[in-house]
């Protein structure tokens, strides 16, 4: 089996999004310092390479870039042996500067003895595939500094990835 993060609860609600899971797998790290990396596709794709690599080293000193638009920043995770209870708060995907649509891919990331690891955040060992098409979870909205909707869902892959969609005030009724 290979090793990743296997979802076992999601609760968005109350300006957060609580994932609840376990580390499966991944001898000798699964008690290592693992915190929770959420990366931007659009904002990655919108950045050239040099200055991704260089504002990676910065931000891995201060644990979030301090520009406007982070395609990636990471946020601490409570573990208890190989279980492990993220807490994301809605306020820190709103980047200045909003996108019209955004995905958040998640991954466990830890770093031992200089050598580091990623684990893809998601549901796969179970017997329902596709839960893309299958699994939905309550949208939030944000109001302050802009209207902001998000919601977590699963990919294709059956990862877990948050979007988001920017509302301004032309948007009538839109999700």
């Amino acid at each position: 089996m290979t090793a990743h993060a296997e979802v076992a609860q999601v609760w968005p609600r109350d300006g957060r999004i609580r994932i609840v899971g376990e580390v499966v797998s991944a001898e000798p790290w699964a008690e290592a310092p693992w915190r929770l990396r959420l990366s931007s596709r659009e904002r990655r794709k919108a950045r050239p390479a040099i200055w991704r690599r260089a504002l990676g080293k910065v931000r891995g000193l201060a644990g979030r870039d301090s520009g406007g638009n982070p395609a990636d920043f990471t946020i601490p995770i409570a573990m208890d042996g190989a279980r492990f209870e993220a807490d994301i708060p809605l306020s820190a995907l709103m980047c200045p500067g909003p996108l019209r649509w955004e995905h958040w891919d998640l991954h466990l990331v830890a770093s031992v003895n200089g050598e580091r690891r990623s684990l893809r955040v998601g549901k796969y060992d179970d017997d329902m595939p596709g839960k893309k098409h299958i699994v939905t979870f309550p949208m939030q909205t944000m109001t302050k500094p802009f209207r902001l909707s998000i919601r977590p869902y699963f990919t294709d892959g059956d990862n877990l990835s948050i979007r988001c969609h920017h509302n301004d005030k032309s948007d009538k009724g839109a999700t």
